[in-house]
């Protein structure tokens, strides 16, 4: 069986993810799955100027078709994009556009509150159910998959890796 990268560590904490990633032997397998954080957002309902700014050099940088320093090797293409909440979608959506692919959202209605017990629990199902599927639908098998997520969500960035100061 072919080992499934991840980018980072952790997606919802989801080695804690019970039944879902862990005793269970996955059904389908993607070839690599890409964690990330979503840009600076202004509110719980959009980015800051800034956080549209690395949402435009994530796609001309890093993941977009054509990108100038791609993590994709020749040949090499996303073939999904998941997303959680609304921060996440909008950091991903202009790299899905290059590449003609949708955002598949597994959505929470954002609350004023960042703190929301309910919105939390919520996010944390959402989570696992996009954990659950990429890890046992076949149309993510041997694929490339990108999962940005937020801080409850997504590793917390390393000392050993930190994000460059210009991206």
């Amino acid at each position: 069986m072919k080992r499934t990268t991840l980018a980072l560590s952790t997606l919802a904490g989801a080695a804690l993810i019970p039944g879902v990633l862990i005793g269970a032997a996955p059904l389908a397998e993607p070839a690599r799955i890409i964690l990330m954080r979503h840009a600076e957002k202004l509110n719980p309902y959009a980015l800051r100027d800034l956080g549209i700014q690395r949402a435009l050099a994530l796609k001309s940088q890093f993941l977009g078709n054509g990108a100038t320093q791609s993590l994709f090797a020749a040949g090499e293409k996303p073939d999904a994009f998941l997303a959680i909440t609304l921060h996440p979608i909008e950091t991903i959506t202009p790299t899905a556009q290059s590449w003609e692919l949708p955002v598949i959202a597994y959505t929470v209605v954002p609350t004023k509150e960042d703190d929301d017990p309910a919105r939390e629990l919520d996010q944390n199902l959402r989570t696992q159910q996009a954990a659950h599927d990429v890890m046992t639908d076949p149309r993510y098998a041997g694929k490339i998959v990108v999962m940005p997520g937020n801080t409850s969500t997504s590793p917390r960035q390393s000392s050993k890796n930190p994000i460059p100061a210009n991206w």
